[in-house]
């Protein structure tokens, strides 16, 4: 039972860690999107490239310490962060998408 009750925790751990995550990812866009369009001047759509990138990076970062960092890994690093980024390169093209469409 002890076991269970544990582990569940761990769960919610990891939940509340992700969810954190990804705030912190969508903060970071935003961010560097903000600074680098508005601030520097450059063209949106890159600034938004730029941005969404600084976003998967630090979530990568956040993720691979944070989040999942108690668990062993089998890849090392740069094979994890490639891994990483070809998941999250679907919701870049989505993202900058819609925004050079609105």
């Amino acid at each position: 039972m002890e076991t269970t009750r544990s582990w569940r925790g761990l769960r919610r751990a990891r939940g509340l860690r992700f969810g954190l995550v990804g705030l912190s990812g969508a903060l970071v866009n935003s961010a560097v999107l903000w600074l680098l369009a508005l601030v520097v001047g450059m063209p949106t759509v890159l600034a938004s490239l730029l941005a969404t990138e600084a976003a998967v990076l630090s979530n990568f970062a956040l993720h691979d310490r944070w989040t999942f960092g108690a668990r062993g890994y089998r890849h090392g690093l740069g094979r994890r962060l490639l891994r990483y980024h070809g998941v999250a390169a679907g919701g870049a093209v989505i993202t900058v998408s819609l925004l050079t469409l609105l």
